[in-house]
């Protein structure tokens, strides 16, 4: 696995050492870091699942600990907690408690921290892995510019029909379909219902494209059953951030 942990603590303990030793045993790297300013700042831009030991002197430093729940949120950092029931109360008034992944209360089982980190790094693992988009549109010119926009951090294909959606999906399977809703021949609706209509393929998530942005048109798109709708006059920062959160929800 790429991601590593990062244990945050304040002095290495025996418990933190004891469940760095099982992490290693299932190939997993631990760094540890110093519960101060610099060692935590550190942290920003890696890789990294964070693991925060809790004791009295962490659980009361309220401003650094706004700082490491400030870059969990920001950087999308999967953080875990251990420490005394008290403890783990009062970090709760400095980070939010929709980030914490996991929480474990001392008297601990270092084998059950082990195995609950190893599933959090599989989930983000999974999550982060490059997911598949299959882009359809009837226009060259549209397929082209959402493809250049999409590329670097998307896996895509391209379709120019709602026929050729069909016959694709017959060998492949797409994370996302970005569909156009106004296409000649089999209509984005009409495309939709009969991804629909079969079992193996219904569940794939559609997102239509449009490029009507008023209300009615909009409303319209959305009744007909996609998980979500992109503006084609959407800057190419607005559609990545749309789709980002879309793949996080799903999560």
């Amino acid at each position: 696995m790429s991601y590593k942990i990062a244990f945050i603590s304040n002095g290495k303990s025996f418990i933190v050492e004891a469940i760095a030793k099982g992490l290693a045993a299932e190939r997993v790297e631990s760094i540890f870091y110093n519960f101060n300013a610099s060692e935590v700042e550190s942290l920003s831009g890696q890789k990294m699942i964070v693991f925060l030991s809790l004791d009295d002197m962490v659980s009361k430093n309220k401003m650094l600990l706004s700082r490491i729940n400030e870059m969990c949120s920001t950087e999308k950092m999967p953080l875990y907690i251990m420490g005394y029931a008290e403890d783990v109360a009062s970090v709760k008034e400095s980070i939010n408690p929709k980030i914490i992944s996991g929480e474990y209360k001392r008297p601990i089982n270092t084998r059950n921290v082990v195995e609950g980190l190893m599933e959090g790094l599989g989930s983000v693992e999974k999550r982060t892995k490059k997911k598949i988009i299959l882009l359809v549109d009837d226009s060259g010119t549209v397929l082209h510019a959402f493809k250049e926009i999409l590329e670097p951090t998307y896996t895509v294909y391209m379709c120019n029909s709602g026929r050729e959606v069909l016959t694709f999906l017959r060998g492949r399977r797409p994370d996302l379909i970005l569909l156009d809703h106004e296409m000649p021949g089999m209509s984005g609706p009409e495309t939709l219902a009969k991804i629909h209509e079969n079992e193996r393929v219904a569940d794939i998530p559609v997102m239509f494209l449009t490029g009507k942005s008023d209300s009615d048109s909009v409303m319209q798109a959305i009744g007909e059953g996609p998980q979500g709708y992109l503006l084609k006059s959407m800057s190419s920062d607005q559609i990545m951030k749309r789709l980002e959160e879309f793949f996080e929800s799903r999560y």
